[in-house]
């Protein structure tokens, strides 16, 4: 078994809405990078990625766009490989263009940098992360059974 490490940062490069607080809130400037995490994990020839970002949620959408940049560096990966978590950092960032979440919040969408380039943003720090997980992995011998 090979597990490797690494992080990259995903700190969007415009101004977006901070997450978890109403009334909406529009960042000024950054306080704190934030970052995306991985493990990788490949056990007999099948290649896991265990991922976390620092943002409120991780949707669909940007699940399937994030899927989609990992087959640049890892041909055949595919959604049953990837397990993606959120840190729930209130403080990160407003990922969703889907109306019927967006009809609550009155975000003014000229005010922020568009999603697209965000979310694009964030899986470019995914594919970052997985690489740098790929690069140091190393063999992981664990014996459950020694008695060291």
């Amino acid at each position: 078994m090979k597990i490797g490490f690494g992080s990259s940062k995903i700190t969007p490069s415009g101004k977006i809405v901070i997450a978890g607080a109403i009334p909406v809130r529009y960042t000024d400037k950054v306080h704190d990078d934030i970052f995306a995490s991985a493990m990788v994990i490949n056990a007999n020839e099948k290649l896991t990625v265990l991922l976390s970002c620092d943002i409120c949620h991780p949707n669909r959408r940007l699940t399937d766009e994030a899927v989609l940049a990992l087959k640049s560096v890892i041909p055949n990966f595919s959604l049953e490989q990837l397990i993606f978590c959120a840190t729930h950092a209130t403080a990160g960032f407003y990922l969703t263009d889907d109306e019927f979440l967006n009809a609550g919040l009155q975000i003014d969408f000229d005010k922020i940098m568009p999603l697209e380039k965000a979310r694009q943003e964030i899986c470019d720090g995914i594919v970052n992360a997985v690489k740098k997980a790929l690069d140091r992995s190393d063999e992981f011998l664990y014996n459950l059974f020694s008695s060291a």
